[in-house]
């Protein structure tokens, strides 16, 4: 491992998922990570650690839906992963939809100081459209439960070929909101000829952009990862 790279770990607690996004690669069915998984991949990671002295380390959980591990999965990570690098940093993050969010999720992400990501596409019409009706009202519920909390979450937007077109919509929805995003554009599964939701490289290099001019006059209001990054 670089001495100069941090180490990013990804662990997924759940392989299933209650959503149905129509351009989603990922696992929609699957086991809940075991207690012994769990002890396993925690000595894995220290393994990896052990060979270079780094500081801080980071680890994500994702999915599947991680919250559909319980809070006995998440708590044993959490709990054990700090038990284990009591001198070094660790910085924690999930990405979740956020429906299962509840006080004892909330209780237990701000004891760990877990950054929270979640995935809106923008506003109830383009993100049901695209994730399926009722996904908009579960994940700002979850949202406006993290901030009962002092907490936010960070937004994933995906930007298929229709949602392009309403991309001001979005942008501005994000705005109102005080929702910080980053810009995923929607990919054809491997091996798959659908493009039916791809934008293509050309029009999507176009839109970052026309929204990147856009985000100029709105910089200091939220912030646009991908597009800072960029910059």
């Amino acid at each position: 491992m670089d001495k100069n790279m941090i180490p990013n770990f990804l662990i997924i607690p759940s392989m299933t998922c209650q959503s149905s996004c129509s351009y989603c690669f990922g696992p929609r069915q699957g086991p809940v990570i075991s207690p012994e998984m769990v002890a396993r991949t925690v000595k894995f990671i220290e393994d990896i650690s052990a060979v270079n002295d780094h500081d801080p380390i980071n680890i994500t959980f994702h999915g599947g839906e991680p919250l559909m591990a319980g809070h006995s999965i998440l708590n044993d990570l959490l709990t054990r992963l700090s038990d284990a690098f009591r001198n070094k940093k660790l910085n924690f993050g999930i990405q979740s939809n956020l429906w299962l969010l509840d006080d004892k999720f909330c209780e237990l992400f701000k004891q760990y100081n877990v950054r929270v990501g979640t995935s809106l596409d923008g506003p109830k019409e383009i993100t049901d459209a695209q994730r399926g009706e009722g996904y908009f009202e579960k994940t700002m519920a979850g949202i406006n439960k993290l901030r009962s909390y002092d907490m936010d979450a960070s937004c994933i937007a995906t930007f298929t070929r229709f949602g392009m077109a309403r991309w001001k919509e979005a942008f501005h929805f994000f705005v109102s909101e005080k929702l910080d995003f980053s810009i995923h554009a929607a990919l054809p599964k491997l091996n798959d000829k659908n493009t039916i939701f791809s934008p293509g490289s050309s029009a999507f290099g176009k839109f970052l952009c026309d929204m990147l001019d856009h985000y100029i006059e709105f910089r200091r209001e939220i912030s646009v990862s991908t597009l800072d990054q960029i910059i």
